[in-house]
């Protein structure tokens, strides 16, 4: 989800970069290109926080795995 968002977000400061000029229609650029930007950075921030949660989770997995192995050492 997070990925479609930044794939859309930049489509859309792409589209309104090169097909509108802020002289002629300059609300109608703005929301394009703002919109675009808030959405990629929308699925930037979502990316990022995906690939926090899952380096802990790799994290915390291998934690259980060494606790595992030193309990059966242990016996």
């Amino acid at each position: 989800m997070e990925v479609l968002s930044l794939i859309f977000g930049a489509v859309l400061i792409i589209i309104g970069s090169v097909m509108y000029s802020p002289i002629d229609d300059g609300a109608f650029f703005y929301i394009i290109v703002i919109g675009g930007l808030i959405l990629a950075l929308i699925g930037l921030t979502l990316f990022i926080i995906d690939m926090v949660r899952i380096q802990k989770q790799k994290k915390e997995k291998g934690n259980i795995e060494k606790q595992v192995k030193l309990e059966m050492v242990e016996e």
